[in-house]
């Protein structure tokens, strides 16, 4: 990726809404800031195993057609499920609406390796990184 690509990446993924359900309600998350209160209390104590939100969509961020999409989250989530991984449902949300919502999954028993791992079988660019204490950070893959 050339250095004009990161930037225009990194601001696009700055201005992001991203947006954790926790089988009651939404919760709002946003680079650079805290993870809610009431969604804090959802995440692992243990650091090593933190929350981290990841799609299957876009990969590389390179827009492609809902149903290559759908079918990439489906396997997403099937891939979680046979693991017996839990995992939350999420979107992500351009601020300006330039970009289409991205449906994706919040993991709360992974380990940082794993879903790095993940996040690159999923030819992802980024993962969202959610700790319990301290603020949500992009981890560049």
């Amino acid at each position: 990726m050339n250095r004009d690509h990161f930037s225009e990446l990194e601001t696009a993924f700055q201005h992001t809404d991203y947006y954790v359900h926790d089988g009651e309600r939404w919760h709002t998350l946003a680079v650079g800031a805290p993870c809610p209160a009431a969604l804090r209390s959802r995440l692992p104590h243990d650091p090593e195993r933190g929350a981290w939100l990841v799609t299957a969509y876009n990969p590389q961020a390179q827009a492609q057609d809902e149903a290559s999409n759908r079918q990439r989250n489906h396997a997403l989530r099937q891939r979680l499920d046979a693991g017996g991984h839990v995992y939350l449902t999420s979107d992500s949300r351009a601020r300006d609406g330039a970009w289409p919502t991205e449906p994706g999954v919040c993991l709360l028993d992974m380990p940082r390796p794993e879903a790095i791992a993940l996040a690159r079988d999923f030819d992802q660019a980024a993962l969202l990184a959610i700790p319990r204490q301290g603020w949500a950070s992009l981890v560049w893959l």
